[in-house]
């Protein structure tokens, strides 16, 4: 009997709902007996099923799927994955500049410190100081992580002059200043 395969989730995704479909592969037995599915969730039984399934799993950790196919004669191997939930925003807090009032040429210092209940992605600092909106962006290498931006303002003084912040996880949650 050959081993299922798991399509979705694949190994090591990280998935942003809890309610979530689980795909395997359903070949045919060799012989023609029909096949169950015995799908496992971190080790404990789950269920039988002879098609593809839905998960509603209200935790946000990392879990492990095992699914063997059974024939009413013999077990497949298992196949697994693991992979990770995650539905929770990173927070942006702190976020602010060394100044409050600038000026043309003035050199300004602009902070933001970001967590996440799991693994940060990427911060992005979006600013006009010269005039054009600009992104520049930082792999957070540490969660939380504290990152600073040193800009110049070059732009007249008549314009309006902006920053934000964005940031993502490895989940691809999204939050914004």
């Amino acid at each position: 009997l050959n081993t299922p395969t798991i399509v979705v989730p694949t190994n090591n995704a990280y998935i942003t709902a809890t309610n979530h479909s689980i795909n395997y592969s359903t070949g045919a037995d060799a012989d023609g007996d029909s096949v169950t599915y015995y799908l496992f969730l971190d080790a404990l039984f789950n269920g039988t099923f002879t098609v593809n399934t839905t998960m509603n799993l209200t935790d946000r950790r990392s879990y492990r799927i095992n699914v063997s196919a059974y024939d009413g004669f013999v077990f497949s191997t298992n196949a697994t994955v693991n992979y990770t939930v995650d539905t929770i925003t990173p927070a942006l807090y702190n976020n602010g500049s060394n100044t409050t009032n600038l000026t043309t040429q003035q050199s300004v210092r602009l902070t933001v410190n970001v967590t996440d209940n799991l693994d940060l992605n990427t911060i992005i600092l979006e600013d006009n100081f010269t005039g054009v909106a600009v992104n520049t962006t930082v792999l957070a290498s540490s969660n939380p992580y504290n990152a600073s931006f040193d800009r110049t303002v070059t732009q007249k003084k008549s314009n309006f002059t902006y920053f934000r912040f964005y940031v993502n996880d490895t989940a691809g949650n999204f939050n914004s200043t």
